[in-house]
């Protein structure tokens, strides 16, 4: 396998993941539609985005695996039964491991911001109650925010990261 079938391969597991992760939304934000205090609007949106986002992704993903897989992996030397490239696949793997995460982190962080969006936010809530919801509002940001930079920093790094790892095959 050359490192572009290795990256078309990743991007399609990735879209079967993201496919999975919405069949999960659908099963669990069924019950939006029983959230006492939301217009029959905000429950759509809140529902409909969750499983959009995700398919869009699984869908890119799916479909532009040759064209992804043509940015990130080198097949600059064809594979030789023998020997192949390993730093090519270290390289192709990494920017798509960091492709992966940041696409989840994306998807999720937009999921959870539209989910902000729909919610009532009734003044008559203890004050208590909405510092701790504040709270765990940004601790959501902050974890999605940062699965983004981490993604990011693995696509960019890539070829710094081979090097660091050296030849693996003269390790042996």
């Amino acid at each position: 396998m050359t490192p572009r079938g290795f990256a078309i391969l990743t991007c399609r597991l990735v879209a079967v993941l993201l496919l999975a992760y919405a069949l999960q939304w659908l099963a669990l934000n069924a019950q939006t539609f029983t959230v006492p205090g939301l217009s029959m609007g905000a429950r759509v949106l809140s529902f409909a985005t969750g499983m959009f986002m995700q398919l869009a992704g699984a869908a890119i993903l799916w479909f532009g695996a040759s064209r992804i897989a043509d940015s990130f992996a080198d097949d600059s030397e064809p594979a030789v039964s023998g020997g192949l490239d390993e730093a090519a696949f270290i390289r192709a793997g990494t920017a798509l491991i960091g492709l992966a995460i940041a696409t989840l982190a994306v998807a999720g962080g937009l999921v959870f911001e539209s989910m902000l969006l729909v919610h009532d936010n009734t003044p008559e809530l203890d004050a208590a109650y909405v510092a701790a919801m504040r709270q765990q509002v940004f601790e959501q940001r902050v974890d999605y925010l940062a699965r983004i930079a981490l993604g990011v920093l693995l696509i960019l790094g890539r070829n710094r990261i081979s090097s660091l790892l050296g030849t693996p095959g003269s390790a042996r």
